[in-house]
């Protein structure tokens, strides 16, 4: 009796000192591949890229960092600078020299545009537009952020923004921007009268005693552990939730053709836009908010990767034709009296619409960013006061700019 109770003991002590060993191997091989990739203690996309965490912004740009974006599909990475300010390509004099007329383009990836050079973006682009009409010098600074909002973009003005003495604002309304303001404004602290004041980002904020003992946490097969499981719950979550706004795969509901009532939400992400209105009022200068489509809301065959579409929830030959998006945007603006740029029929008039979207990506094409910069320099030229040359007989003639790199100025066309 004795002896079989002390075989099994030995058994057990054997099975337990087997299950410590392939622990330790896990142990040390998770943090051989760790040393190397940084999969596991730096798999955070804030502990990645060219992105950090915020304390007012929540997330903002690495500040003088210069990276090669990845190669997406057939479309090859391109060099993507950051300047001192966390804004991308050349350094900003601050305080604004004489003579500069200095346009600021907030917004979020799409705006950013790191799949394309510097000079091809919209924002780019937009610059060597307007050029053409003025002896003063055009400085067009793209303050593109992934994943902001009218609200961080709010934030970001707030606190960083101010100083750079602009001319014009022009905020870019992106369609996952509800989505995006439902997930950060629960983040966001507010003044009494409902103006945001910071969004820090949440592994910024000291974490709560939890009891847990400070070594375990420091074994990287329980971070992995962690993770996959969560990374499980969340793919589960997202099946079969196609208007959960908290979702990826429903973060594009609203623009559907019978769209699940997101009244609540879509309100509260166009809020900052009259915000954003009063502040850059303070700072005396114009504010233009601008929108686009996403691409199955001109073609079902645009950016139709089928690794981009199951993220997103939205398979291949989808169209959403709804004019309602824009429309309430649209409506917003004319509340608030203020300008709005839609740039979605030249994008439907398009011959080949296609052509005006990234393939495995949401972002506009080079010529998606020609066409949208063109549309933004015909609001601006028509809008903003002051500085462009017009002849007389052509005070009243809609201002028709072509894409070019040419600087000087010459009177608006016929």
């Amino acid at each position: 009796m004795i002896r079989t109770r002390l075989a099994d003991l030995k058994h057990l002590i054997y099975a337990v000192l087997a299950l410590l060993i392939l622990v330790a191997l896990g142990e040390v091989g998770l943090r051989i591949y760790d040393s190397y990739t940084g999969q596991i203690t730096r798999s955070d996309i804030y502990d990645q890229g060219i992105v950090h965490r915020s304390w007012t912004t929540h997330h903002a740009l690495k500040p003088s960092e210069t990276q090669q974006s990845p190669t997406v599909g057939e479309t090859p990475g391109v060099t993507v600078r950051i300047n001192s300010l966390g804004l991308r390509g050349d350094e900003i004099v601050v305080p604004k020299p004489p003579g500069v007329y200095r346009i600021v383009c907030l917004g979020d990836e799409r705006t950013l545009a790191t799949e394309v050079p510097e000079e091809e973006t919209f924002a780019g682009q937009l610059e060597a537009l307007l050029q053409q009409y003025t002896r003063q010098r055009v400085e067009v600074v793209n303050a593109g952020v992934p994943g902001y909002c009218p609200l961080l973009s709010y934030l970001q003005v707030k606190h960083q923004l101010a100083a750079l003495q602009a001319d014009v604002f022009v905020m870019n309304f992106d369609m996952s921007d509800v989505a995006d303001d439902y997930h950060y404004r629960r983040l966001t602290a507010m003044s009494r009268d409902g103006l945001p004041l910071n969004c820090t980002h949440p592994k910024l904020m000291p974490t709560p005693d939890t009891g847990a003992s400070p070594d375990c946490e420091l074994l990287l097969l329980l971070q992995w552990g962690k993770r996959t499981a969560s990374e499980l719950v969340a793919d589960n979550i997202g099946d079969g939730e196609a208007d959960n706004i908290s979702v990826a795969t429903g973060r594009y509901a609203w623009l559907k053709d019978d769209p699940p009532d997101w009244s609540p939400y879509i309100e509260q992400s166009m809020e900052p836009l009259k915000q954003l209105k009063n502040l850059t009022r303070g700072l005396y200068a114009d504010l233009l908010v601008a929108a686009g489509p996403v691409p199955w809301q001109i073609c079902p065959t645009a950016s139709g990767g089928e690794v981009l579409r199951d993220e997103i929830g939205v398979p291949v030959g989808t169209l959403c034709a709804s004019r309602r998006p824009f429309q309430m945007l649209d409506d917003y603006c004319r509340q608030e009296t203020m300008t709005l740029c839609d740039t979605s029929p030249a994008f439907q008039a398009a011959e080949d619409p296609d052509t005006l979207f990234q393939v495995e990506t949401l972002g506009y094409s080079r010529e998606g960013h020609r066409l949208y910069a063109r549309e933004l320099a015909k609001r601006i030229l028509r809008n903003s006061a002051g500085i462009w040359e017009r002849p007389a007989s052509s005070s009243n003639s809609q201002p028709e700019p072509e894409a070019t790199t040419h600087r000087a100025p010459r009177s608006l066309p016929q």
